[in-house]
């Protein structure tokens, strides 16, 4: 049989283990942003037709205004990451 000795120590390092497993059991796991979020997006070119043309220039801003909310987002995104890791001056 041990001795008190023995026991004492045991159990507090147990009793340790159970707190660490349970404290990392609520830490919520940080997920990577997208690797596309690294690399940004062509913006899209004026066509000539754009001059002439109302529909081809509408065409043209849909497509600018919706790169540009997507650039947007990702920026956004990786902020937000940042920030979930530690960087706590950022403002997303």
């Amino acid at each position: 049989m041990p001795s008190t000795s023995y026991r004492m120590p045991r159990s507090l390092i147990a009793s340790a283990l159970v707190l660490a497993l349970c404290s990392c059991a609520n830490t919520p796991a940080l997920i990577h942003p997208p690797l596309a979020d690294l690399k940004p997006a062509a913006e899209p070119v004026i066509p000539a037709e754009a001059l002439t043309s109302a529909a081809a220039l509408d065409a043209f801003d849909i497509a600018h205004e919706a790169w540009g909310r997507g650039e947007h987002a990702k920026i956004v995104r990786l902020c937000r990451w940042y920030r979930d890791m530690g960087l706590k001056q950022l403002i997303c």
